[in-house]
């Protein structure tokens, strides 16, 4: 339960990254927008999480139990969440405004 936790609101965080990297576009135009620090930022994030998941050394100062493949899909599931809220926040936010004008 720890490990899947703690991968929740690490691969949450890179999720929030992605989003909050723009206000006014939506989550497929920030992808696609140049950032020389944002792709190895991700990947250091998935690396030490991995590292934190599958090392003996940091299971036991965790106290993580090792996760399987399919131990995977909640954690990416729920860490989905946020993100997608947010990205009804823009959405909607962007609709309001441009109704006003």
């Amino acid at each position: 339960v720890r490990a899947i936790t703690f991968s929740t609101l690490v691969i949450s965080n890179i999720f929030m990254i992605l989003v909050n990297r723009s206000w006014s576009d939506n989550l497929f135009k920030i992808i696609t927008k140049k950032n020389q620090f944002l792709w190895p930022i991700i990947g250091f994030a998935s690396l030490f999480l991995v590292f934190s998941i599958y090392n003996p050394f940091m299971m036991d100062v965790f106290s993580f139990s090792s996760l399987s493949l399919s131990d995977w899909f909640w954690p990416l599931i729920f860490a989905l969440f946020p993100a997608l809220i947010f990205e009804l926040i823009k959405y909607f936010s962007r609709n309001k405004k441009s109704s006003h004008l």
